[in-house]
């Protein structure tokens, strides 16, 4: 799992769910809740939060798709199999470890020192409070 340290900035709910903007070292994240601030006492503007990535829900693209839950980072190694291959990168302080189908890597034509940008969708962040 990959980890991402973050600052809650802002937040809007709507009945049962809210939508978090959290701000890092690597940009701004937003992230889906099932919570209030009402039932979560993490919901609060100022709150030191832990995004978590699964290496699975990276996009990986050569050029940046969305302003908010992406970044770039560099590929440090490439490990190819059959039908997945493992990319590990690094951004600022943090190292990732990101899975992509054998037909996305050949498309990408990524190799180590090249430079990608990562995207994970809001639905896909999991909050460590």
């Amino acid at each position: 799992m990959n980890t991402v340290e973050g600052i809650l900035e802002s937040f809007v709910t709507a009945d049962t769910i809210s939508n978090l903007k959290i701000k890092t070292e690597l940009g701004e994240f937003y992230c889906l809740v099932l919570e209030t601030p009402q039932t979560a006492d993490y919901i609060k503007v100022g709150k030191n939060l832990k995004l978590l990535l699964k290496e699975g829900d990276f996009i990986l693209t050569r050029e940046r798709i969305y302003p908010f839950n992406s970044f770039e980072a560099k590929v440090k190694e490439v490990e190819v199999s059959e039908i997945l291959v493992r990319v590990k990168l690094t951004s600022g302080k943090y190292e990732f470890v990101a899975l992509i189908t054998k037909q996305e890597f050949e498309h990408l034509s990524i190799k180590p020192e090249d430079y990608v940008f990562l995207f994970v969708k809001a639905t896909n962040i999991i909050l460590e409070v």
